[in-house]
């Protein structure tokens, strides 16, 4: 690499650093000298910042030459999103924190922009996908006036993508204005009346029944009525913060020893995900029933046998989803899920991708096309398929059929 070369490099990631910063320093005429130095000159006072998030590091950095495989997957991201965006509009790029960060001058209007966008990162993220079998989530912040407001942009989409795992969401371009508005308005009344549940349940010391009442706020708060990205931290705090008084109510009944021993608030405090959340609820109170002898585990239910038999008969449905199954069978998501994966092994949502790879993998020889078999078994795009069969089954479908 040549000198030259080096030197446009770092330029370009210290302009990249430096405006994505929340502790950056200098005005406006300042920063755009600073642009013009690196080789990026914006023509409007319209920008936004685009994040590309390379999934599965583990798998990479358990490889020997990881360096230069991450040199060269961030090499591949800043030609194609460049040489694509810069089509309509004026990108750079450069790598910070393990993400690609795109800063993007704005020539077209935002509604145009919003229109032809989609289509460039769908391709970025099929070539990717299928040529270098990178796999990667991309966020979009909000459109903002001027250079000084690109590390609140910046800030935005780290919030988007935290939204995501945290939701456990498979979207793959995740756009923080559409984040912003799809919040419903929890109704208070019915949150008054779970209180009201869980204050009996207290009473009469019933742990399971207690556990299900945290289960149903859960789901009222996260699943029935999805939160904006803006919302989202203000109930996680506030589930957690139910969660440890509730426990903190059970201490003098269970004793401080097996409270202690639990440890519930770091449990409950570092959950990444929502799953993570339940999953550490579920532990704590079924490990209290066994320490009473009382059994945490309830009979066999008979929408079991019929959930799964429902998700074969519909899992060719692109809508099917855990809140559809769920929703027909009248069970709160959380619920219908924790108890299903008690009895089958999968969760409802691991389920329907099992049947729709096993139905895909059925058909690999069947003369049709990758994005058929998709969307013959209920993928949205080909990319969808792509990704479920690198989670699930370790290979790419091209992969897999060559085996």
């Amino acid at each position: 690499m040549s000198n030259a070369h080096s030197q446009d490099i770092y330029l370009l990631d210290h302009l990249v650093s430096h405006l994505t910063s929340p502790l950056f320093l200098g005005d406006e005429t300042q920063l755009l000298k600073m642009c013009n130095e690196a080789g990026f000159y914006p023509t409007t006072q319209q920008y936004c910042v685009l994040i590309v998030r390379i999934e599965r590091w583990s798998t990479v950095l358990s490889t020997s030459e990881w360096q230069e495989v991450i040199r060269h997957h961030f090499f591949v991201l800043s030609n194609m999103l460049t040489e694509l965006l810069n089509e309509k509009n004026i990108a750079v790029a450069a790598e910070k924190d393990y993400q690609m960060v795109c800063i993007i001058n704005l020539k077209q209007s935002w509604e145009e922009f919003n229109q032809t966008i989609s289509p460039v990162l769908l391709q970025v993220m099929e070539v990717l996908d299928t040529e270098f079998d990178i796999s990667v989530t991309m966020a979009l912040s909000d459109l903002t006036q001027g250079l000084c407001q690109l590390p609140l942009a910046f800030l935005h989409t780290q919030d988007a993508l935290w939204y995501n795992d945290f939701m456990d969401s498979d979207q793959q371009i995740l756009r923080y204005e559409q984040l912003c508005s799809t919040d419903h308005p929890i109704i208070r009344s019915e949150l008054m009346e779970l209180d009201k549940k869980l204050i009996s349940k207290l009473q009469v010391m019933d742990v399971a029944g207690i556990k299900y009442v945290l289960h149903e706020m859960i789901d009222r708060e996260f699943i029935q009525e999805t939160p904006t990205v803006k919302i989202l931290r203000v109930r996680l705090g506030g589930i957690c913060c139910k969660i440890l008084d509730v426990l903190d109510e059970l201490r003098d009944k269970i004793g401080s020893g097996l409270y202690y021993a639990l440890d519930p608030a770091p449990k409950i405090a570092e959950a990444q995900t929502l799953a993570d959340l339940t999953s550490a609820l579920d532990k704590i109170f079924d490990a209290i029933c066994r320490a009473q002898n009382a059994e945490p585990q309830e009979p066999k239910p008979q929408w079991v046998d019929k959930m799964s038999a429902y998700i074969l008969g519909h899992y060719t449905d692109e809508a099917l989803g855990l809140t559809e199954v769920s929703s027909v069978f009248g069970i709160t998501p959380s619920y219908a899920t924790r108890v299903f994966k008690q009895y089958t092994g999968r969760g409802i949502y691991e389920t329907i991708q099992h049947v729709r790879l096993t139905a895909a993998k059925s058909m690999m020889h069947s003369g049709k096309t990758m994005k058929e078999i998709a969307h013959a078994v209920g993928y949205t795009s080909f990319l969808s398929m792509n990704r479920a069969f690198k989670k699930y089954e370790g290979a790419t479908p091209s992969q897999f059929k060559g085996h």
